[in-house]
């Protein structure tokens, strides 16, 4: 919701709300917190359509178990409730507000060059690795028939390769653009 909010001029790190009398709902949605709250429920309840439409018995075990671990852990075990909204849109707006900052002042290449090689380069090693092996089998394995030779029935394979790869390189591409670039955040890049 972080960067919709942003795109509307609007900031995503201010809760607070503008002094009222009473409810007026046109200086509530004219607020930083009326944009946000707006943004993040529609935000929610695509999400929630695209769920229940996709596999609603999946969806909603998926986010039984993510807001399972979510609540408790951003509340601070149900202490802190304003955690909720921190962790869904501050974290996000925090970092794209240092972005402008460029906190640490590391070149565009400082993941590619310095931090994988020096630090991660295990993970790095077994990505090229991995992305070897599966280019060598990709080339090598037969074409598909066309789509309406195929058998409805058979259910499709999930692409992992594909999807892991992209990933790794998204992360890469990502953070290596990003305004802030710091080592703690080399993990995002090295978890696929």
């Amino acid at each position: 919701a972080a960067f919709p909010v942003r795109g509307l001029g609007r900031n995503p790190l201010n809760y607070t709300l503008p002094p009222m009398q009473g409810f007026d709902v046109l200086t509530f949605l004219g607020s930083d917190a009326g944009a946000t709250l707006v943004v993040t429920i529609a935000l929610v309840a695509l999400s929630v359509a695209i769920g229940m439409l996709w596999n609603s018995r999946v969806f909603l075990i998926c986010a039984a178990i993510f807001y399972g671990v979510y609540i408790p852990l951003f509340t601070t075990f149900f202490t802190n409730g304003g955690g909720l909204a921190t962790g869904l849109i501050g974290s996000l707006g925090y970092w794209v507000e240092q972005h402008g900052v460029r906190r640490g002042s590391q070149p565009w290449y400082y993941y590619l060059v310095i931090n994988l090689p020096l630090y991660e380069f295990l993970p790095a090693l077994g990505t090229l690795f991995a992305a070897g092996l599966g280019l060598r089998r990709l080339l090598a394995r037969p074409a598909e028939p066309p789509a309406e030779a195929a058998d409805p029935a058979t259910p499709r394979r999930f692409p992992a390769i594909a999807f892991i790869g992209y990933w790794s390189v998204m992360a890469l591409a990502a953070f290596s653009v990003a305004g802030e670039k710091m080592p703690w955040l080399t993990t995002h890049i090295v978890l696929p």
